[in-house]
């Protein structure tokens, strides 16, 4: 298998992100004052190494930092990396505000690279998922809301003041659970110029469903229902435009597409959104399509974070301040890297193709981070592919 390093888009490598997060992780003001015995810029890298590594804890971790290789050098660029206690104790102070850099910087280089055109949808929008998950909990530490749906709601207005702060042109269609079919939201993805496709259930939106009751009633409602000669499935769609959304907020019309998908075995499955979009006929589909691309986030996402190597659900550490949310951070980066070197990198392509699965993937490069010694992760990932092994690292004579 024949596999060029130049295939991978320029700074789209493994290797290009990590130089830029350490640049980026470098330059930020040290919340320590004084002499430090290791920088800043190596504990952050030293976290991210961590959770790209999948290191089960920072127990493990620690104990991988005392391996006689030099990786940590040589391809995450630290020269220093800090003991478990010491991480969390350097991390807990850091402001989180301060690393929402990479993740632009890295959105910019796959704008740049054309990665994101082929994510192009309805009208020349991005789709983009928004849901919550559980990071940390405590029953003493003060919570942002009394319920998870203040939570939420909280944190999704902060996300799209900051979005559009960062992202000021970019046309996007938020697809969500039907906890955000309420008024305030609706007002806050219009004041973010953002489109939206959001589930509504007729328990929790009785007046509306009471409505489009009333119009189907009248002889008001569109109606398309193709059948699919291929599979025999009928694709049964109903939609209302300008709708309320409900009795407290008769001034926020939203317009309502319904979907039953029809087996031939009698099996029927119902859906049921809100959008800002006009329905048509040439668009229900794409609605359609889009609405129910909001359980990506649940199987690719969360699953992912979860259960293939990332632990979301670990305890890695609470802290006092920021420790909790720093390295949920770290782990979104590492995430994050993952997945353009999934789209984007053939070497990454053809080590996750040869081991299957990327919890095995994930197994391997560990080994080989603890024992071989690397110039890069381009490297790593080429013994992985044709297993030429690199030299072998220089150990210390013990006697």
């Amino acid at each position: 298998m024949a596999i060029a390093a130049g295939e991978v888009r320029k700074g789209l490598s493994a290797d290009a992100l990590f130089r830029s997060l350490r640049s980026h992780f470098g330059s930020l003001d040290d919340p320590r004052s004084g002499e430090v015995e290791i920088p800043l810029g190596d504990v952050l890298m030293s976290a991210f190494a961590m959770f790209s590594l999948k290191d089960p804890s920072l127990l493990a971790f620690d104990h991988r930092r005392r391996d006689p290789t030099d990786n940590f050098r040589s391809i995450s660029g630290i020269n220093r990396v800090p003991c478990d206690s010491q991480m969390r104790d350097v991390l807990d102070p850091v402001d989180p505000a301060g690393l929402r850099g990479p993740f632009r910087e890295i959105f910019r280089r796959l704008q740049r690279g054309t990665v994101l055109k082929r994510f192009l949808y309805l009208e020349g929008h991005y789709l983009l998922s928004l849901d919550g998950t559980t990071y940390f909990s405590s029953a003493t530490i003060q919570r942002d809301g009394q319920t998870k749906n203040d939570c939420e709601r909280n944190a999704t207005r902060r996300w799209l003041k900051r979005f559009r702060q960062e992202h000021p042109h970019l046309p996007v269609i938020i697809v969500e659970d039907a906890l955000s079919a309420n008024a305030p939201h609706l007002r806050d993805l219009r004041a973010a110029r953002a489109h939206y496709i959001i589930v509504v259930k007729p328990g929790d939106h009785a007046f509306l469903f009471q409505h489009l009751q009333a119009v189907d009633e009248a002889g008001r409602m569109q109606v398309l229902t193709p059948h699919d000669p291929a599979t025999g499935i009928l694709h049964h769609f109903r939609s209302c435009d300008g709708a309320p959304l409900n009795e407290s907020n008769p001034d926020v019309s939203v317009n309502v597409l319904e979907y039953w998908e029809i087996h031939p075995d009698g099996t029927v499955q119902h859906f049921s959104w809100i959008t800002d979009f006009l329905l048509t006929p040439d668009n229900v589909w794409d609605i359609m399509r889009g609405g129910r691309a909001r359980w990506k986030i649940e199987d690719e996402t969360f699953n992912t974070l979860k259960n293939q190597g990332y632990r979301l659900g670990h305890n890695y550490g609470h802290g006092e301040r920021n420790l909790s949310v720093v390295l949920a951070l770290m782990m979104m980066l590492a995430f994050l890297v993952d997945q353009v070197q999934q789209l984007c990198c053939p070497l990454f392509q053809a080590a996750w193709g040869k081991m299957k699965t990327k919890c095995h993937l994930w197994d391997e490069i560990r080994t080989h981070f603890r024992t071989l010694l690397f110039d890069s992760m381009a490297e790593l990932l080429t013994a992985l592919v044709r297993g030429i092994a690199p030299r072998k690292p220089v150990f210390e004579n013990s006697s």
